[in-house]
């Protein structure tokens, strides 16, 4: 089936990974089913399941719609769905009736999942709306103790299109494969791999990551271990195509050796874009064992180009064995764009501000 379109701003953010409201709305003005099966609406797919009814039609008399069934040929069962609205939906506006002395019911579901209250069908065409909070296929399911037809005028949907996150950027961004990676390491005395969070070990005699309620022993991640001097033991990946703009990168880290020496370790958590270098400022696990800790990078792309991400760490200077240097692990990488940082202020621009709000009459303590 087509998924629906996203509209151009959809397209223009397509890497954000936020939620935004969307309102996707089809009116019948013609015949458009002529026979159960699928037909487009407004860029989005919806399926007619009547049972071949073998009657199909449009009310030129009293503008209710695309007529289903007639009192010789009811619909007394029908079902009207699509899977092609993608996101959060949160409300459906169905403008429908049936026919006189109609007896029939409208119910509505969202994956499986019901929204609103059931609706008893009048002859005169009403707008019904269906509220609730759920995702899935949407699938409109009409029912009739009558022999009459039933109409269906106009359908509106609200939902919260989410915009995927950014596949493509980067491959294997969930750890379950080192492919697409490319190990940066020193010619010896480090250790780098993947595996299952609680079982994969970066070194047999070293603690494995630690699980947890958003840390799951189905997920991956990455570790690193260096030892004596000048060691070092990263991954690396270019990303795809990124337009220009503000990005942060996000991950969480943990340090799961207690014995960690604190120092000043090679912090090779980093993102390059061009000449120039981002590095994470959070470096809890350099000072001894740490939790999941979330971290980030916050990078702009002054003009269409590709960013350079590694992941690890090095001893650098320091002469510290292999009992006493962290065990780091790493997991839940994300890379969507984002709004750019608050300036840094400025000390001597915010003094000669506040001299121009007072005044230039002397000295003031």
């Amino acid at each position: 089936m087509k998924k629906f379109l996203l509209s151009l701003f959809s397209l223009l953010t397509m890497f954000c990974g936020s939620m935004f409201a969307e309102t996707y709305s089809y009116e019948f003005t013609e015949k458009v089913f002529s026979e159960d099966g699928t037909q487009t609406l407004n860029g989005v797919d919806w399926t007619v399941d009547t049972g071949n009814c073998g009657y199909w039609g449009w009310d030129t008399n009293n503008g209710k719609g695309h007529q289903f069934g007639s009192g010789s040929k009811p619909a007394t069962a029908f079902k009207f769905s699509t899977d092609a609205i993608t996101g959060t939906i949160s409300e459906i506006k169905v403008t429908t009736s049936g026919a006189n002395s109609i007896a029939a019911t409208l119910d509505v579901t969202v994956g499986g999942t019901a929204f609103g209250e059931q609706y008893t069908l009048t002859n005169s065409s009403t707008e019904v709306t269906f509220a609730g909070s759920a995702s899935g296929e949407i699938v409109l399911s009409y029912a009739q103790t009558s022999s009459k037809a039933i109409y269906i005028k106009k359908i509106e949907v609200t939902y919260e299109a989410s915009t995927p996150e950014p596949a493509g950027l980067l491959k294997n961004m969930d750890f379950s494969s080192t492919e697409g990676w490319t190990e940066v390491v020193s010619g010896e005395y480090r250790d780098l791999g993947n595996g299952l969070i609680g079982t994969y070990k970066v070194r047999d005699d070293k603690d494995a990551a630690t699980v947890d309620e958003t840390h799951l022993a189905t997920e991956y991640c990455f570790g690193f271990e260096c030892r004596w001097q000048t060691n070092f033991a990263a991954y690396s990946q270019e990303t795809a195509e990124l337009a220009a703009g503000w990005y942060k990168l996000q991950y969480d880290v943990e340090n799961t050796n207690g014995a960690t020496t604190a120092a000043s370790y090679e912090n090779r958590f980093t993102v390059t874009v061009g000449d120039k270098v981002y590095t994470d400022e959070s470096i809890e696990w350099m000072r001894g064992k740490s939790a999941w800790t979330t971290h980030s990078i916050v990078f702009e792309v002054t003009e269409a180009g590709k960013a350079t991400v590694s992941l690890g760490y090095g001893t650098g200077t320091n002469n510290i064995g292999a009992a006493n240097t962290p065990v780091l692990f790493v997991s839940h990488l994300s890379l969507e764009a984002t709004e750019a940082p608050d300036p840094t202020p400025d000390p001597d621009a915010a003094y000669e501000s506040a001299i121009a709000a007072i005044g230039d009459g002397g000295t003031y303590f």
